[in-house]
């Protein structure tokens, strides 16, 4: 790469792909607001994070990573806004040894961006997380193979409460099996921050019981003013004796106040679990405006006929039964 493009007086838009970087003395990228920098090899994690912190008015940042040769990737950053960092999918798969958590041991990302509004982890890898001073956040959006696990000097529970409370001021969240599996660990031996901002929940979950509402329930209880609830459910396998404890769950303070629309996908029949969820949130919400259910089967038709024919908490509640299978 050619010296010369560090202290570019003028550039506004950088992509580096596949590049291998060598040692630079100084960066000044005045004028750059997009960078873009994908599996590219780095001298060492000083450099990278030099780069972009030498940018002073830098708004959105895509991190693509490979074995870049840094251990612990840093984004300081005043100015930045967006921020999307982690693998590309293939990658993963193809180097899975690489990637392996032995390998990954005391590998970190550390993001101090005030006035950051959108998040992405893509497929992010790295054992530790630390967000800080991201009291802007607007949107966090989290896909698979997200991990958090223990490191030196830092349990795994001490390491979520820290991420989930980075990321508590957030608006919209939107949240991978992974990371539904975290939250689910996480509250049966605490409870979440308040994410009193949020108002957009969109989370895939893997598989379904009473235990997962009964969890499910205590993340709603974190969320007091959330109006739309997206879930997609992977797999449902309930028991006859389960179904009847289903129908005492709690009701959590936003689904007394706040939500407004719930949306509920399956991938696989049958769709008597996701019909039991779609009761439940009829039963319960006091201002609940549409209720929507995608089913891959034709469903129970007498659960179907009792969920349109429920009496519903809210007068203004419509309920929208599709069958995916005819999309």
């Amino acid at each position: 790469m050619p010296v010369s493009l560090y202290i570019c007086e003028t550039l506004l838009h950088l992509r580096l792909y596949r590049v291998l970087m060598g040692n630079f003395e100084s960066v000044s990228l005045p004028r750059l607001k997009t960078l873009c920098l994908e599996r590219n090899i780095y001298p060492n994690e000083a450099s990278v994070e030099s780069l972009i912190s030498s940018c002073p008015v830098l708004e959105d940042l895509t991190i693509v990573r490979m074995d870049d040769n840094v251990k612990v990737l840093r984004v300081h950053s005043q100015s930045l806004t967006s921020l999307s960092v982690g693998y590309n999918p293939g990658d993963l798969i193809r180097k899975y040894n690489y990637y392996s958590k032995k390998v990954r041991e005391n590998s970190g990302l550390v993001i101090d961006a005030p006035r950051l509004k959108y998040l992405t982890f893509n497929y992010e890898r790295s054992l530790s997380k630390i967000v800080r001073n991201l009291s802007s956040l607007v949107k966090v959006n989290v896909l698979s193979s997200f991990d958090i696990s223990s490191v030196v000097g830092c349990s795994e529970q001490q390491m979520a409460h820290n991420f989930f409370t980075g990321i508590s001021r957030v608006r919209d969240l939107i949240i991978s099996q992974n990371l539904m599996g975290l939250i689910f660990s996480y509250l049966k031996v605490d409870s979440l921050p308040q994410f009193c901002n949020l108002s957009y929940l969109k989370a895939n979950v893997y598989s379904t019981s009473v235990t997962f509402m009964d969890v499910f329930t205590k993340l709603l209880e974190s969320c007091p003013n959330l109006k739309s609830i997206v879930l997609g459910l992977t797999c449902f396998n309930y028991y006859k004796d389960e179904m009847v404890e289903m129908r005492v769950w709690s009701a959590p303070k936003c689904l007394l106040t706040s939500l407004e629309f719930v949306e509920i996908k399956t991938e696989y029949a049958p769709d008597d679990g996701a019909l039991e969820v779609g009761r439940y949130f009829v039963e319960n919400s006091v201002n609940l405006k549409k209720l929507v259910l995608h089913l891959q089967s034709q469903g129970n038709p007498a659960v179907i006929k009792d969920l349109l024919a429920l009496p519903r908490r809210s007068s203004m509640c419509q309920i929208k039964v599709f069958n995916m299978q005819n999309f």
